[in-house]
């Protein structure tokens, strides 16, 4: 080997090593952006954000300029500190979210932490290894034609695999990134200045537990959040749970948050108040009398706080498959804003069980407004919540001036359900009065008002109508009564999604 290549081979590693680093710590910077775009922003607190990257920068400086003296013996230490922060930001926001106020708070220390701690790597390794670099050619290596666009390519590579893989994933992966980055060092150490640092081999065993670390991160990750469940959601998951009844899920959309409820969407920052009152204004307008009033698979809050702000509402009986619903009710953040404390209400008899089941186990009872917040009949368990039997049990609840209320999909884009769930409900014997209200997160959202007495549907209060919906909503679709052997439903569900 001629001296030359000798000379040329730890250059060349010299130089790919420290683009490695800057890669990785630009990587570690767009994970801690996507930590404030997913937890900060939506809860409001972007104020809170920028002053938590400040003052990150702040300590990290501070942190360098102390650490400047030890020179390349301590350049792992903050790599390895970077990347345990990016661990710690991927995976505390999303176990501490459920802890109202607190949660924020978390994700802003979070945010700071990863602030310091890159600007500190990055400060240390520039200060250590970026002078001997530069004056060994570094910049002619970075800047060849050939390099250049592949380098770029690479980290436009790594981006777009990790945001597909994830926040938690990707935080796993990042943490790992930098860790190498961390290990290998001293190699470069050895060949800069032909000495290994003073504490190469503990910042070995540093490395060699923060990988430990990312690798369990990774399993951990896939245990809060399978995998299966990335391409489930429009948007980033950023919580999810889940109770022997259904599973819950948190994404971070570009209105805020959303919750989803066994993959259905069930409450939205963006137009909560709107498909609320979709649901509640025009029953209540028609029924001549509101003292008792039922709600089937409540528990959320926001449907009881639009019942209880109507000064007739004397008790709200709701009936909820999970008393999860009003744990994270109370307790994530987005949600408890919007309940407006009406789960604590005196006025709210709360029940946990399933719908059919304590309708059925409660023949006696009977209300003046029943509104059935049904999930959409995506399958057959939600499907059976639509069959004659169960419209039946609805009916035999109402009082003799009594009026319910259903959701029927939407007349728009499944106009075959629609037209099922409103003759389904007319074979019980109710007469019938559909409406449709514009939800943004919907579309066209539809409902049905019933009642023994009949209902005008001009009195009912539709909110929001200087949308214009359309007048001829429904009209052409297969009405076929469901039932629990042949829910219909069900089918004519699936075959408008397979349609879109």
């Amino acid at each position: 080997m001629t001296a030359t290549s000798a000379r040329s081979e730890p250059l060349w590693a010299v130089h790919a090593w420290l683009v490695a680093v800057a890669a990785s710590l630009l990587v570690a910077a767009h994970a801690a952006w996507r930590l404030r775009v997913l937890y900060l922003v939506p809860a409001g607190a972007s104020a809170l954000a920028a002053v938590a990257v400040a003052a990150g920068v702040v300590f990290g400086l501070a942190v360098a300029r102390a650490l400047s003296p030890h020179r390349g013996d301590v350049v792992p230490w903050p790599l390895l500190a970077t990347a345990l922060a990016v661990l710690a930001s991927s995976f505390v926001p999303f176990v501490a979210f459920d802890a109202g106020t607190w949660a924020s708070t978390a994700a802003a220390v979070c945010l700071l932490v990863t602030s310091g701690a890159l600007t500190t790597a990055g400060l240390v390794t520039a200060r250590a290894v970026g002078h001997d670099a530069a004056t060994l050619g570094l910049v002619r290596f970075v800047l060849r034609p050939s390099r250049v666009p592949g380098a770029l390519l690479g980290v436009l590579l790594v981006e777009m695999l990790l945001a597909r893989a994830g926040f938690l994933r990707s935080g796993a992966v990042v943490a790992a990134l930098v860790t190498a980055c961390a290990a290998s060092y001293p190699a470069v150490h050895r060949l800069l200045h032909a000495t290994t640092p003073r504490d190469g081999r503990a910042a070995s065993v540093a490395s060699a537990v923060v990988g430990t670390a990312s690798v369990v991160a990774l399993f951990a990750a896939q245990r809060l959040v399978p995998a299966r469940e990335l391409l489930r959601f429009p948007d980033e998951i950023v919580f999810a749970t889940s109770s022997d009844v259904a599973d819950y899920a948190v994404v971070a959309s570009p209105g805020g948050y959303e919750l989803f409820v066994d993959g259905q969407l069930a409450v939205s920052s963006l137009d909560e108040p709107r498909r609320t009152a979709a649901l509640v204004a025009p029953v209540l307008s028609v029924a001549p009398r509101a003292a008792r009033v039922l709600l089937l698979h409540g528990g959320l809050g926001p449907v009881e706080r639009a019942l209880l702000a109507d000064a007739r509402v004397e008790t709200v009986t709701t009936v909820s498959p999970d008393a999860t619903r009003g744990a994270l009710a109370r307790r994530i953040a987005f949600l408890a804003a919007r309940t407006g404390g009406a789960l604590d209400a005196a006025r709210l008899q709360p029940v946990v069980a399933e719908p059919l089941v304590w309708l059925a186990a409660h023949p006696e009872e009977r209300f003046d407004v029943v509104i059935a917040d049904f999930p959409w009949p995506l399958g057959y368990r939600e499907g059976k919540l639509y069959t004659h039997h169960a419209f039946v049990k609805l009916a035999e609840h109402l009082a003799d001036d009594g009026v319910l209320v259903v959701p029927a999909g939407s007349a728009f884009t499944a106009r075959d359900a629609f037209a099922s769930v409103v003759a389904t409900l007319a074979s019980t014997g109710l007469t019938t009065a559909p409406y449709h209200v514009a939800v943004p997160t919907v579309g066209v959202a539809s409902f049905v008002v019933a009642s023994r007495r009949g209902v005008d549907p001009a009195r009912l209060a539709i909110p929001f109508p200087g949308i214009d919906v359309g007048t001829d909503l429904g009209r052409g679709g297969r009405a076929v009564v469901a039932t629990l052997h042949a829910q219909t439903v069900v089918t004519a569900f699936d075959d408008a999604r397979a349609r879109r």
